[in-house]
């Protein structure tokens, strides 16, 4: 059982110059075939890279130095750095080994600008071509020669060591060296100019996003890669064999299932995704619809598609109308619900249909539904009446008995049942149509070792068809570990997003401990240590029968291992799963409360996410006398280090604002507030980003020139993997430099998992005025979260005298749209009523409260009853 990674690694603010620089040139070389790169090798410059060896001896050899300082640089900088010698040593520096060297050349990797003497020295070529040289000029040679004799003619004072001195007599040598040495070794010498650490990481978001790494994976797999530089330094290792194997663990795994039969639709199905850019696919449980839509994804894949695949309708848009230039596709399982519709089915219809029509055209979408709930959410009684617009919903139809023969047989030898079962199942599936579902198949063998030896063929029917919860029923009576295991998985973990071991055992066994959390009240102080990573204290252990029970589950294929952790294989067993939580007795509920709590505190970004959206569904699984636990579980997710989370739990807790009772309502605005955080309260440490309790109020924002090339690929709508790390960094510059925020790199901001970047990228668009912008108004009109409503407040108050009457017209309407949200409500409310008071806004406010007060108060007072009696007095008297 393989143990994948724990902790939710994002990538730091900024890469170390050197370490991508090294990777960008081993995943560049290993282009031209096998390839070593040793970084830092003793006696040798940066990195070495080496081409396959004769004999021992390395058939090419490329030395690189890598130097980070701007400026300008010229012939006497290109000597100084050709006299770079091994430690300690008097001789053998890097120009006289690309001298008196075959098969040796050298690579500059600078930040600095090349003067014109030396431009015919920029690469032109791959890095291993420069070991069979090119052409140079004589007085580019002749200026060379030049510089080296400036440098052995320097003179050095008194004290200086006999290691300098000896340097500068090597340096008067060869200075004295013939003219065709130097025109040897600038034949081999390239440079590579104007790199940073910024336009080297753009670059290498591209190379993974060829290898079709999902965008938002791209920095974590780049954290990965230059940890493995930073041991290869240590090691003086070859680094190439370790990124091979990195890159091939984290690879995204082939959306195709890979036991998948044809069934003879596919390719209309594909030319109609072609066509229309969206398919949506319908079928009773278990009848291969999510196959069939992985079946079509795994083609578009092939294409170069980027795959993404859950549950969540709002997450769908905004991977898909994420205005970066790449192609997309997401696969919806089930968005109206796996067995029930969910309580705003309605909504999220409508949802659907918006997006099918927003689709950009590099985007498509495959929809996949249990058919019974479609009808029920529609009110209808057959799936012509269920279309959206003109798409119409697709019945995925029993199978052939050819190929459904063929998935019986595979899943059949997989459980090792015996040949004349198979065969006698065989000639059942020949017979009956209701035994050619794939997923009825698959559970049939997961299961068929329960029945008894003379068993009948009604009764081989009959658990075919079967519901999947009586089949998780079964298997949490082998054990308590295969039902805690399940509990865990159901818990944390979404279609698409898996669950490491370690924040399964955490989950199922953790105890009282709550890292993922702040307290519930603490004093920021400073001068102390800040909060640090959130980290398990003892690391979490599943126990013996635990594990059995895992190895099982993956065994009966229930459970399947991906690199970020374990996942169910199917949705249908997933509902199974989540319906094992569903309480029978106030003891069951007290386990659940404190699984689900345990699920929101994990230390891992993702899994926490996961668990907040599953809020949705467990509010259902429970009676409704037992929902207020499900809110509080939800209130004290509020509380979570991490903003998604936090984000994902308050925006839960005002949908179900009507069924709170009236203390959990007194407490929303105070939660709005706790949701209402800015990038000052954000920290990046080891990779991970949480919430810090030493706000930063003078963050540092690294200077304009120096993320341009994360805004030139925005503008450019390259890949970049904008996660919270990298996004912090930009805005804050951003925050400064307004000007430089343009509508593209505004709108791929506005579509980010945490409100706190969608707000600051809000704030820096509204800070200037701006024209054509309807379609980023209309979105900031449609998003409720707390923080974007303070951050336009803000905006517009500010700016509100360079606004002409149309501009401040729109932007009131903004926030007349925010204030039906009860969220929002309360935090434009606690800022109003601050307008008038100098301490906040000055003697004479940018703008006068009536201005926006009268518009917003009807809309804020209409939202008093979901937010409890105090706030309905402040927003009628104020």
């Amino acid at each position: 059982m393989r143990q994948a990674m724990t902790i939710a690694i994002i990538g730091p603010e900024k890469f170390a110059f050197q370490d991508l620089v090294c990777v960008d040139l081993a995943l560049t070389a290993l282009a031209d075939g096998p390839v070593a790169l040793v970084p830092e090798q003793a006696g040798h410059e940066d990195a070495t890279l080496s081409w396959p060896t004769e004999e021992g001896v390395p058939t090419a050899t490329l030395e690189v130095q890598i130097k980070g300082a701007a400026g300008t640089f010229d012939v006497a900088m290109l000597a100084e750095h050709l006299l770079h010698y091994p430690e300690r040593a008097g001789k053998g520096s890097l120009l006289e080994r690309l001298m008196d060297g075959k098969g040796r050349a050298v690579l500059f990797v600078i930040s600095a600008r090349c003067a014109d003497m030396l431009t015919p020295l920029l690469l032109d070529r791959a890095p291993r071509a420069l070991v069979e040289g090119r052409a140079v000029n004589t007085e580019l040679a002749e200026a060379l020669r030049t510089a080296v004799t400036a440098v052995g003619q320097k003179s050095l004072s008194k004290k200086q060591s006999k290691l300098k001195e000896a340097r500068r007599l090597d340096a008067q040598a060869l200075a004295a060296r013939p003219f065709d040495d130097y025109a040897r070794a600038l034949r081999h010498l390239a440079v590579m100019e104007r790199q940073t650490a910024e336009a080297v990481e753009v670059r290498l978001h591209h190379e993974l996003q060829r290898r079709r790494f999902d965008t938002l994976s791209i920095r974590g797999v780049l954290a990965s890669l230059t940890d493995l530089l930073s041991s290869a330094k240590r090691s003086q290792t070859n680094v190439v064999p370790n990124i091979l194997r990195e890159l091939e663990s984290r690879a995204p795994q082939a959306v195709r299932p890979a036991d998948y039969h044809e069934r003879g639709i596919e390719t209309a199905l594909f030319e109609r995704l072609e066509d229309q850019r969206a398919v949506l696919l319908a079928g009773p449980p278990r009848a291969g619809k999510t196959w069939t839509a992985r079946r079509i994804g795994g083609e578009l894949q092939q294409l170069g598609f980027e795959v993404r695949s859950g549950s969540h309708i709002d997450e769908a848009e905004r991977f898909l109308t994420d205005p970066i230039g790449a192609a997309r596709l997401y696969i919806l399982d089930d968005p109206l619900g796996a067995r029930e519709p969910i309580f705003d089915a309605s909504a999220r219809m409508g949802a659907l249909r918006q997006l099918i029509e927003r689709l950009p055209s590099n985007r498509r979408l495959v929809a996949a539904q249990t058919e019974a709930v479609l009808l029920q959410a529609r009110g209808a009684g057959d799936l012509e009446d269920c279309a959206i617009g003109v798409h119409p919903w697709i019945a995925i139809t029993p199978l052939a008995p050819e190929p459904a023969i063929a998935i019986w047989r595979a899943a059949a030898a997989d459980q090792g049942i015996a040949k004349t079962d198979i065969e006698r199942v065989t000639k059942l599936i020949e017979r009956n149509e209701q035994l050619r579902e794939p997923g009825a198949l698959a559970y049939l063998a997961q299961t068929f070792d329960g029945l008894p030896d003379n068993v009948g063929d009604a009764e081989i029917l009959f658990q075919a068809r079967s519901d999947a919860v009586d089949f998780a029923r079964g298997l949490a009576g082998i054990s308590v570990g295969s039902r805690t295991m399940l509990s865990a998985a159901a818990l944390a973990t979404n279609p698409g997003q898996a669950a490491a071991l370690p924040e399964l055992a955490f989950v199922a066994n953790g105890g009282t401990a709550r890292p993922g959390f702040e307290p519930e009240s603490y004093v920021i102080s400073f001068g102390t240590d800040p909060r640090p990573v959130p980290a398990y204290l003892v690391p979490p252990q599943l126990a013996d029968g635990e594990v059995l029970a895992v190895d099982d589950l993956q065994r009966r294929r229930v459970l399947e291992q991906s690199d970020s952790g374990l996942n169910f294989t199917h949705p249908y067993l997933r509902a199974g799963a989540q319906a094992l939580l569903r309480p029978d007795i106030p003891g069951d509920l007290d386990r659940l409360v404190e699984q689900v709590e345990r699920s929101l505190a994990c230390v891992h970004s993702s899994t926490s996410l996961a668990a907040a959206r599953n809020l949705r569904w467990l509010r259902a699984a429970v009676p409704a006398n037992a929902r207020s636990s499900i809110f509080e579980i939800a209130r004290n997710g509020v509380r979570s280090l991490f903003p998604a989370t936090r984000d994902a739990c308050f925006a839960f807790l005002v949908d179900m604002a009507d069924e709170l009772s009236p203390s959990q309502r007194d407490r929303l605005p105070g939660l709005a507030d706790r949701v209402s955080i800015g990038l000052e309260d954000i920290d990046i440490s080891n990779g991970i980003g949480f919430i810090t309790d030493q706000p930063d109020m003078f963050a540092f924002a690294s200077p304009l020139d120096e993320i341009q090339p994360y805004l030139s690929a925005i503008e450019a709508g390259e890949p970049l993997g904008l996660d919270l790390a990298l996004g912090r960094r930009i805005l804050l510059t951003l925050e400064r430099h307004p000007d430089a925020m343009t509508a593209e790199a505004c709108r791929r901001f506005l579509r980010a998992d945490e409100a706190v970047i969608r707000a600051a990228a809000a704030s820096a668009w509204l800070a200037r005025p701006r024209e054509g912008d309807e379609e980023i108004i209309e979105w900031l009109a449609h998003d409720f979260a707390p923080s974007i409503s303070a951050a336009i407040l803000n905006s517009v108050t500010y700016s509100w005298k360079e606004l002409d009457a149309s501009r401040r017209k729109e932007l009131t309407e903004v926030l007349r749209a925010q204030a039906t949200s009860p969220g929002c409500a309360s935090v434009l409310l606690n800022r109003l009523v601050l307008f008038n008071r100098p301490e906040h806004y000055g003697d004479e406010p940018p703008v006068r409260r009536q201005n926006i007060w009268h518009n917003s108060r009807r809309r804020i007072a209409e939202c008093g009853p979901r937010l409890g009696l105090m706030f309905r007095r402040r927003a009628c008297g104020v």
